[in-house]
């Protein structure tokens, strides 16, 4: 009878055990790593504290710059930039940093400005780790995140499509947080 005390309290000690453990890596799982020096997702940490609270003032003096930088350009160079440009997201999010901002502000420029008979598809990619359903979603809110952004810029809505691929399109297949941060993006097509 005491050796099978003994074993029960062993394998609730063991069990007890076994769960931390297993809460301890759960949670570690879902932390989002820092990302390496001179990587899109370290960009993003700097700026994305500051993007919420921008000015009116300050916006518009941002616009007022990329409206010069626009004229600057040619047609051919504004449209290889919107095409290539993109636009990158922190982990598990959909959120737009400040550095997302401006390039979706060149594109809504571009589009309005320079090429008004133009179309966009928008497509949300995300990294390899969560389940096929969840990154199908979480692509999908990165793309309409990056869309509602052009809209409110002045684009009409009727000009933008989205589409989400998930994670079945990885710009790296590495299994890395260097990959990871490359393939958590928003691309843009011009129909």
């Amino acid at each position: 009878m005491k050796a099978k005390r003994v074993w029960t309290g062993w394998m609730v000690v063991i069990f007890v055990l076994s769960l931390v453990f297993a809460v301890s890596c759960a949670k570690e799982g879902l932390r989002d790593t820092p990302d390496k020096p001179g990587s899109p997702g370290d960009e993003m940490a700097k700026e994305g504290a500051g993007a919420e609270g921008q000015t009116d003032a300050e916006m518009a003096k941002l616009r007022e710059q990329l409206a010069k930088e626009i004229a600057e350009m040619s047609a051919k160079e504004l449209r290889k930039q919107v095409e290539t440009e993109k636009v990158f997201f922190a982990f598990d999010s959909a959120k737009l940093t400040q550095a997302s901002k401006v390039a979706l502000l060149r594109k809504a420029g571009y589009m309005m400005e320079k090429a008004p008979e133009i179309k966009l598809l928008i497509e949300g990619h995300c990294d390899e780790r969560g389940s096929v359903e969840y990154n199908l979603a979480l692509g999908q809110r990165r793309a309409e995140s990056a869309k509602d952004y052009l809209v409110k810029a002045g684009v009409d809505s009727d000009r933008i499509r989205t589409v989400s691929y998930g994670k079945e399109r990885p710009v790296d297949p590495a299994h890395n947080e260097d990959a990871w941060s490359q393939n958590r993006r928003d691309e843009f097509i011009i129909e």
